[in-house]
């Protein structure tokens, strides 16, 4: 039991990328799980007293905190924490922003506990509606009914708000060096964390959707155009090449060609474990030459990402969702 969910832990609060810019928040220490879950508390409770548009982020943090602390403590806590984000993101009737980021963290925190044990709640038989208090008693379909709901609402509220830069969740956000000129609202990000989710349920006609909409809503002349190219599931080194040669004008469109090239070096096996043929050969000579080589080493790496996440202490993992 402790190790199921000290695996949700790591699904819901597991990052990958360095973070950029300075820390608004003390950096919790998890060694002292307790003390990070009292200092969270804390924050909740005195929460309401901030200026009404740094309430939001104060909550995420808290909860972000919260939900890696009171796990170590007592794993079956994890199932109290949807409930308790739900609370928090119903106090940001005033900020659409905020409430979308706490909804998205609910969203992420039930596709954790989901996915954990997903063969478990897939075998119970049980109608949408009601939903039990307790969850885990849910089914997979309400389960993802309840994180699709969740993810559509918060894509809603953040693209409806006027725009917001990532930079007001600087604390709660764990993104790449260069992620800023691609995801740089919350509007965006709460998208992109969207799709995500919602292909590691296997709903890629709503994540295709999603996307869809990001790519015909933003301009080619705007750095998160390129961005949302790059997310799309049919891409291969061809199209790459061929979106950014008809985009080569724009710095930007260079993050499609450094994906080509990965595309390209991408080598497959057949059953035996044999080298099989690399992805298109053709477009593997272009990107070898002289001129696209140089603009493709001319981008920044890693390639950007962002996740919500709460820093631990420097010795170990940072975490977030």
């Amino acid at each position: 039991m402790q190790r199921v969910f000290l695996a949700i832990t790591v699904i819901i609060l597991t990052s990958i990328m360095k973070v950029n810019g300075a820390e608004s928040f003390s950096t919790p220490d998890f060694a002292y799980p307790a003390n990070v879950e009292k200092n969270a508390l804390r924050m909740l409770s005195t929460s309401g007293t901030a200026p009404a548009g740094e309430r939001g982020a104060i909550r995420l943090r808290a909860l972000l905190e919260m939900s890696r602390a009171a796990v170590e403590i007592d794993p079956d806590s994890i199932f109290a924490m949807p409930g308790r984000i739900s609370h928090y993101a119903s106090l940001e009737s005033g900020n659409p922003q905020a409430r979308a980021m706490l909804e998205l963290l609910q969203a992420q925190t039930l596709s954790g506990i989901y996915l954990s044990n997903r063969w478990r709640y897939d075998r119970v038989d049980a109608p949408l509606a009601p939903l039990p208090e307790d969850i885990r008693l849910w089914s997979g379909r309400q389960f993802r009914n309840a994180i699709e709901a969740l993810l559509l609402r918060a894509d809603s509220l953040a693209a409806a708000a006027p725009a917001m830069s990532l930079e007001a969740f600087d604390g709660c956000v764990k993104q790449s060096g260069i992620t800023m000129p691609y995801v740089p609202t919350v509007g965006a990000f709460v998208r992109y964390r969207a799709i995500e989710t919602l292909r590691e349920l296997d709903n890629a006609s709503l994540a295709d959707s999603l996307l869809s909409a990001a790519i015909s809503s933003t301009p080619s002349s705007e750095a998160p155009y390129y961005f949302w190219i790059w997310q799309k599931d049919d891409n291969n080194a061809s199209s790459l090449m061929n979106s950014y040669k008809a985009h080569s004008d724009v710095e930007a469109a260079r993050l499609l060609l450094l994906k080509a090239v990965e595309a390209v070096e991408v080598t497959t096996y057949d059953e035996s474990g044999k080298e099989t043929a690399r992805t298109d050969a053709k477009i593997g000579r272009q990107c070898g030459s002289e001129e696209y080589s140089q603009q493709a080493h001319r981008c920044h790496s890693p390639l950007p990402d962002a996740r919500l996440r709460v820093s631990r202490e420097s010795s170990s993992p940072d975490s977030g969702l």
